[in-house]
């Protein structure tokens, strides 16, 4: 179930220059960085890791990171959070965007648009992970950003699963594989996205 969400959009081959770095909530914890003061970081923090190389390798380049609340009563967003760990990174706090509104995919890419008022000319690289990918590059096309693909978190080998002898850990597995199939579905009957499984 995984493997054809994480094979869909190869790793991209990238341009000399780029003009912005966009990069989806989902890798922190804000409630606990909150709670004890300390960046918790969580299986999808790969998302911030490439993210920090990118930036260091594109120094002219805007970083963006969307990501809002876990839930209303919270002190801090995720895009907080986030900011805190690209500036103990070293990165000037300066070229990162924080929108720190959006609570799923479809707002993620919707609110950032409007914030970062990208042109058409504009190259932009998205990160998020590899099984999340098809369903992001889908809701991004269908409101008019052109994006680069940059897919990370990989669970599966190029011809397969990344298979343990562990109960909790496979059906964990599932459930997310699960998830994401079901959530292609709903973005693509609500209208969300223009194909139920895009690709590149």
């Amino acid at each position: 179930m995984f493997l054809p969400l994480e094979n869909r959009f190869p790793a991209p081959e990238l341009p000399t220059e780029i003009d912005g770095i966009i990069v989806l909530g989902g890798p922190i914890n804000p409630q606990l960085t909150q709670s004890r003061n300390q960046l918790s970081l969580n299986e999808y923090g790969e998302r911030l890791t490439e993210a920090v190389r990118l930036a260091q390798r594109y120094p002219n380049a805007k970083l963006a990171y969307t990501g809002g609340k876990w839930l209303p009563e919270d002190t801090l967003s995720d895009a907080d959070a986030a900011l805190r760990f690209f500036t103990e990174q070293g990165l000037d706090p300066t070229r990162i965007i924080a929108e720190r509104q959006a609570t799923n995919t479809y707002e993620n890419a919707q609110l950032s648009h409007a914030l970062v008022s990208p042109t058409p000319e504009d190259t932009w690289i998205l990160v998020t992970s590899a099984s999340h990918i098809p369903r992001s590059m889908g809701v991004f096309r269908q409101i008019g950003w052109t994006v680069i693909a940059y897919p990370v978190d990989y669970r599966t080998h190029p011809e397969g699963l990344i298979w343990k002898l562990n109960v909790s850990y496979n059906i964990r597995m599932f459930d997310n594989a699960a998830r994401s199939w079901l959530a292609l579905a709903g973005y693509y009957l609500r209208g969300r996205t223009a194909k139920f499984f895009p690709a590149p």
